[in-house]
């Protein structure tokens, strides 16, 4: 997953590109209503019941 910017509106894409054929391009596109920051970032947490 990648995003990519759309200077032309302002906004972004979040882009699904597969491993095994990135050439290919992406498989899936979200429009996301807003610029996303160049630099952003996260982690990745293990799905499971909340803490108690």
């Amino acid at each position: 997953m990648t995003f990519a910017i759309d200077r032309t509106q302002d906004t972004s894409w979040l882009l699904v590109i597969p491993d095994e054929d990135p050439g290919s391009g992406p498989v899936a596109r979200i429009r996301v209503p807003t610029r996303v920051p160049l630099g952003l970032h996260g982690n990745w947490t293990p799905a499971g019941p909340p803490e108690t």
